[in-house]
């Protein structure tokens, strides 16, 4: 009897250790103390917050939420790396980091002595790029949106009137980004025969004069009549706990939201859109389905599947765009990335472009600048301020039409941003091509170009590459200090500048200072 008290407890005991090792398996945990002196930056492709990081955060990383796309990586400007291919927790009190992970113990890897090594080496021995890369016309031609003009819904006249009137006034062509409104109601992207009634001409007329022509495609569709009825019956549609259609608001009304998760509708999307593409003379997509995720849920697991899904409708044709998705890095594409709002523009949008750079992001363009959401025409000075900081990025972007900034002295600095830009074709190409081999970011921090010499709190300017220095100008501003690190530099008027100094640029004629490092 003794003896099998003896056995029970012995056996009670092991039950209960098994339990505690099965409970540590389950959960490994990370500490990182900071070295005197040593900055860290990245976690975020999308929405970042100030970089590097400075006060206290938790997030879990991997899981899509608003605007918000985060990885596993983490980089410092002392050498060290951090990476895992799985979800963990992150959590940062200021003086250390603490990683919790179900998956696996991460490991603080030593990359390099700087930023710049500690990237390099984290990229190639964990996403490293494959040689392939977006077409460079994305980021040698400045993209002309038409959601704000001509407007969604628009006509293929008004799409062609457009870009007649983009030469008159002495812009380069581009790429034609036809907004929302194109497709036929309640068709899985056809064209509308009363604005489209002939595309291929319309394609034909724009590629003549010199533009490319892209279509915002979107998962949206009219909650009424026979298709969303035998939509619903055939389960098509995305929809809710209570089992019915989610609906979401969009511009003019409500919508509800194809579901591309299974059955034969992502076949048969795909099928449209290549047929458009080389029937019609559609060069590309932008694919947006951001309404989608917010009505999925911020941290749903169900947004991570729609997304990829979504991810997997492209068709294969030479230009496409959409949200960051995870494991998809150094694609053949754009990412649409956002910054988070309720910061300053300009040092926000430069930080969520540089870490999704370091991130293995690096072909990006900003999507939400605005801080409604779009729905209403900013002022003149904030209009100037968007245009002149997106046409330096990765993708040079110009959301509104040129004209709608009416201030004479903003509107030529916007002309000149552009053309500016266009004239540096041959310079974007061979960092395009750089990034693609090298998996160098585009947009590189200051830090990332010149470690240790004390930029790494300098988030005002960036560099695009290793030779283009870019001080973009807020809104209202006439004057602003730039710091230009050791060498020789010249601005944009042949100015002679020997670095380090800081310089203060007169912004009185809106124009984006840039200085080009050893005139190169």
């Amino acid at each position: 009897m003794p003896l099998l008290k003896s056995f029970g407890k012995l056996a009670a005991i092991a039950v209960l250790m098994l339990a505690a090792n099965l409970t540590a398996a389950q959960t490994h945990t990370t500490t990182v103390d900071l070295l005197k002196g040593e900055k860290w930056w990245g976690l975020y492709v999308s929405g970042s917050i100030p970089q590097p990081f400075g006060e206290p955060f938790s997030l879990q990383t991997m899981e899509p939420r608003e605007n918000t796309y985060t990885v596993s990586v983490l980089l410092s400007s002392n050498g060290r790396y951090i990476y895992s291919d799985e979800p963990m927790k992150v959590t940062f009190d200021g003086e250390r980091f603490t990683l919790v992970s179900p998956h696996e113990k991460v490991e603080v890897n030593k990359g390099g002595r700087n930023l710049r090594e500690a990237y390099l080496l984290c990229c190639h021995n964990n996403f490293a790029p494959d040689g392939g890369m977006p077409d460079p016309v994305w980021f040698t031609l400045p993209q002309y949106e038409t959601s704000f003009y001509p407007g969604n819904f628009s006509s293929q006249d008004e799409i062609v009137a457009y870009a007649e009137r983009l030469l008159s006034e002495g812009f380069p062509p581009g790429i034609i980004v036809i907004a929302d409104g194109w497709a036929q109601p309640n068709t899985l992207y056809r064209f509308s025969q009363s604005l489209f009634p002939d595309p291929a001409a319309m394609a034909a007329k724009l590629h003549g004069m010199g533009f490319k022509v892209m279509l915002t495609v979107t998962p949206y569709c009219s909650p009424y009549g026979k298709h969303f009825i035998d939509g619903v019956e055939n389960g098509i549609f995305v929809t809710g706990r209570d089992g019915k259609p989610v609906i979401v608001p969009q511009q003019g009304g409500m919508a509800a939201c194809y579901d591309f998760r299974g059955g034969t509708l992502v076949y048969e999307a795909r099928t449209n859109l290549r047929e458009i593409a080389l029937e019609k003379g559609i060069d590309g997509f932008v694919f947006d389905c951001t309404g989608v995720l917010e009505a999925l849920g911020a941290e749903s697991p169900d947004a991570h599947e729609y997304l990829s899904a979504w991810v997997d409708l492209t068709p294969d044709v030479a230009m496409s765009q959409f949200l960051p998705y995870i494991g998809r890095k150094f694609g053949s594409y754009i990412h649409g990335i956002a910054m988070l709002p309720g910061q300053d523009r300009v040092t926000s949008a430069i930080t969520a472009t540089v870490s999704a750079g370091m991130t293995g992001y690096p072909y990006s363009t900003l999507v939400n600048l605005l801080p409604d959401g779009g729905r209403t025409l900013p002022d003149n000075a904030l209009m100037a301020e968007y245009l002149l900081l997106e046409t330096m990025m990765p993708v040079p972007r110009v959301r509104f039409a040129p004209w709608q900034v009416t201030d004479p002295v903003l509107y030529e600095a916007v002309r000149d941003a552009v053309n500016f830009r266009a004239g540096m074709s041959e310079y974007i190409t061979s960092l395009v091509d750089e990034t693609a081999k090298l998996a160098a970011p585009m947009v590189r921090h200051m830090e990332y170009v010149f470690p240790k010499s004390g930029f790494w709190d300098c988030d005002d300017q960036f560099m695009l590459g290793n030779h283009y220095l870019v001080a973009p100008p807020r809104a209202g501003e006439t004057k602003r200090m730039v710091r230009l690190p050791k060498g020789t530099w010249y601005d944009r008027d042949g100015r002679r500048f020997k670095g380090p100094v800081v310089t203060e640029v007169d912004c009185s004629d809106g124009r984006v200072a840039c200085f080009i490092l050893n005139g190169k």
